[in-house]
């Protein structure tokens, strides 16, 4: 049995339809044996040009009803974006808004000490974009993370299992190789047609959960579910797998 301690799950929203209005997120990802959830921008109640400051205020009233903080959030915008002229600058104000939702957020308390944005860049984003997106985190107290697999060596890199396999990296490899650069990860799996739910696929769950914990990864792992027909399913396997693995002894 692994005799590390394990850390605790994030629920990423990315691709779960809630039942009901947003308000109700926080009890359901509760209900769910969360006491984390990762945003989704994307999402209808949680885009940061909806949420006015009664509407922070509001929502993490609810989050604290329902003892849920966050973890971060997610904007999958295509990391061509980051590179284009036509889209670069509506690109980094969309990451700049949602550092800015974060921020709001961690004054309310309601989040980790340094929450994230999730996101994919290019291989060569638009000059200045590399600077401008650290500026908006620096000054929110906000980690700007790449989940990319050919982000550099000393970019502030997330750990993506389903993208890594699906690049041909070895995703425990991965996070030992870049060690204290990894600020964020995430629980997915992939098999040869793509993603799938954790443990169907080739990822080795107790080696990439030793891998993170011997490279010093804080806070919560996320669980993704982006890409799979049955999120709900996929969100108890994947629970599941991290518990089986990472269970301590006499447990």
């Amino acid at each position: 049995m692994p005799m590390f301690e394990p850390l605790e799950l994030s629920l990423s929203l990315s691709d779960v339809r809630l039942a009901g209005p947003a308000r109700s997120m926080p009890a359901w990802v509760r209900e769910q044996g969360f006491r984390w959830v990762h945003l989704n921008a994307a999402a209808r109640g949680f885009r940061p040009r909806e949420l006015d400051g009664a509407a922070r205020r509001d929502l993490a009233a609810t989050l604290s009803r329902a003892e849920v903080r966050v973890s971060g959030v997610d904007l999958w915008i295509p990391p061509q974006h980051f590179a284009e002229a036509v889209h670069v600058d509506r690109a980094v104000d969309a990451v700049v808004a949602v550092a800015e939702l974060l921020g709001d957020l961690a004054r309310l308390r309601v989040t980790r000490a340094s929450p994230v944005v999730s996101l994919m860049l290019p291989d060569k984003p638009a000059e200045g974009v590399a600077a401008a997106l650290a500026a908006a985190g620096e000054a929110r107290g906000v980690l700007i993370v790449d989940h990319s697999p050919a982000a550099g060596a000393d970019a502030w890199w997330g750990a993506d299992p389903a993208t890594l396999l699906m690049h041909g990296d070895n995703p425990g490899a991965s996070v030992s190789r870049r060690g204290s650069h990894v600020l964020s990860a995430r629980l997915s799996d992939a098999n040869a047609m793509g993603r799938c739910a954790v443990g169907s696929g080739r990822l080795d769950v107790l080696e990439y959960a030793m891998a993170l914990t011997t490279a010093g990864v804080r806070g919560p792992v996320v669980l993704d579910v982006r890409g799979l027909p049955d999120a709900l399913g996929g969100i108890e396997r994947g629970r599941q797998a991290w518990g089986e693995s990472t269970r301590l002894p006499d447990e």
